[in-house]
């Protein structure tokens, strides 16, 4: 009975103990939870804070997005009516220039014919009068040239440009059997390096070659036996190309100038209409690339120019597309 009566106070005081301890427990996990809450809405009162912040932004990048679209819309407009009207004006420039060059030949025509029937009338006119009948001919004859080369200029790119598999060694074949009589006349050296098979229009690239052979045969200095390299070097997304010649060569100051049209630097000592580098800029142009020279006066010429791989458009035969 006596240790019955003494574990009841200790049972009791235990039980205290434990009430005291489930207590300061209880405080503690009320003031974490306190705690906790509080940071929780602060936490959420800055999210709010960055939602609405965010919401704000969002709406004013959709309001930008409105207005650029608005001006992209304008800008396709203005450019597709710009585009309209260049077409239009490109269409005009080019049957003004059918026109002028067929007003133009019909006189041209009718003096070579005159001066012709003159000199066949006059039988065997004195000095002075065959003389001046020769340059009357000789005029008309550059003239023709001239307005031929025009025409030819104007034409250049305003048709689709057809696209096709090229081999660079068959078109300068072709231009070199063109050019044949120059070459055996003045005993030139063709040389080339192996050049390449590219996608582009094939009667451009063998008048682009053609000009620039020619030019390298002609502007040679006298005494001079005229000697030029085709170089072909695979560069990037694409071929750098070029004449390599040892002619009489160009100012580094006139570099720019040559490929104008008319722009004749010696008139007076090698014939011509001034047009060719210009049908050759505009040929490269149209195939995407650029054109230059490097040249030194007296130390030839090196005519460079860069065409970039190019895709066939879709719908050809899968032979004649790139691999």
């Amino acid at each position: 009975m006596k240790d019955e009566r003494g574990a009841v106070p200790f049972l009791m005081g235990r039980i205290e103990s434990l009430e005291d301890e489930l207590e300061e427990t209880y405080r503690g996990i009320t003031l974490i939870t306190a705690e906790l809450a509080a940071n929780s809405n602060a936490r959420l009162s800055r999210l709010k804070a960055e939602r609405e912040k965010l919401r704000i932004a969002m709406s004013s990048a959709h309001q930008d997005i409105e207005q650029l679209s608005e001006d992209v819309a304008v800008s396709n407009a203005t450019l597709a009516a710009r585009n309209r009207e260049l077409e239009e004006r490109n269409r005009e420039l080019t049957e003004i220039s059918h026109i002028i060059s067929h007003d133009l030949q019909a006189p041209i025509r009718h003096i070579r014919f005159f001066t012709r029937v003159l000199s066949e009338d006059l039988g065997t006119p004195a000095p002075e009068i065959a003389r001046s009948l020769a340059l009357v001919e000789e005029a008309a004859s550059d003239m023709e040239s001239m307005v031929q080369n025009l025409l030819l200029l104007s034409r250049v790119g305003t048709q689709a440009l057809s696209l096709e598999r090229v081999s660079l060694e068959t078109c300068v074949a072709q231009v070199l059997q063109i050019l044949a009589p120059t070459v055996e006349a003045t005993n030139a050296i063709v040389e080339r390096d192996p050049l390449p098979e590219i996608v582009g229009h094939r009667t451009l690239l063998l008048q682009l070659y053609q000009n620039l052979i020619s030019n390298a045969l002609k502007f040679t200095a006298p005494q001079t036996l005229p000697r030029c390299r085709l170089t072909a070097t695979r560069q990037g997304k694409g071929w750098s190309l070029g004449i390599k010649d040892n002619g009489i060569g160009v100012e580094p100051r006139f570099s720019e100038r040559i490929f104008s049209p008319f722009q004749r630097l010696r008139p007076d000592d090698f014939d011509g209409t001034g047009i060719g580098l210009s049908i050759c800029r505009k040929i490269v142009l149209l195939h995407e690339g650029w054109i230059k020279v490097v040249s030194l006066p007296g130390n030839g010429s090196w005519f460079q120019f860069h065409l970039p791989d190019r895709r066939l458009p879709q719908g050809l035969p899968a032979s004649e597309r790139r691999p």
